[in-house]
């Protein structure tokens, strides 16, 4: 499998310089995938502590705070990316998907094992995607 061919990579490249903070941060975002919260959160604490000021820190931190449901706290932490990089696409993108979820909680989101989210159906049977369309 792809994900601890990536790990061990990540792991190879940390210990060849600590203190880059994108490396662990793209550790972090190979948990994310892996669906391992708790570790991919982890990755991104100590990532803080190198660099506090690395926006991508917060908002995969407020994707992973999504997914958990915790959408108040995942708001935040895109708003804390967005000060550090105000006009990241990225972020914007993320912080659009938050606002969106957060305010039409009745779609109901279903995710690959890549956690790339396929079609899904609203309550009154109609499709959504990622992108927001409604068909």
């Amino acid at each position: 499998m792809i994900f601890p061919a990536a790990l061990k990579s990540f792991d190879r490249a940390i210990q060849l310089d600590s203190r880059k903070v994108e490396y662990v941060v793209n550790r972090a975002t190979v948990k994310y995938y892996m669906k391992d919260w708790d570790g991919a959160e982890a990755e991104l604490q100590t990532a803080s502590k190198l660099d506090a000021k690395e926006p991508n820190i917060y908002n995969t931190l407020a994707l992973i705070e999504t997914e958990l449901n915790n959408l108040a706290k995942a708001e935040g932490l895109v708003e804390r990316a967005l000060r550090l990089s105000p006009d990241h696409p990225y972020y914007l993108n993320n912080r659009g998907y938050i606002y969106f979820y957060f305010k039409t909680s009745w779609i109901k989101r279903r995710q690959t094992l890549t956690g790339a989210l396929d079609w899904t159906r609203t309550t009154d049977g109609r499709i959504a995607t990622k992108e927001f369309s409604i068909l």
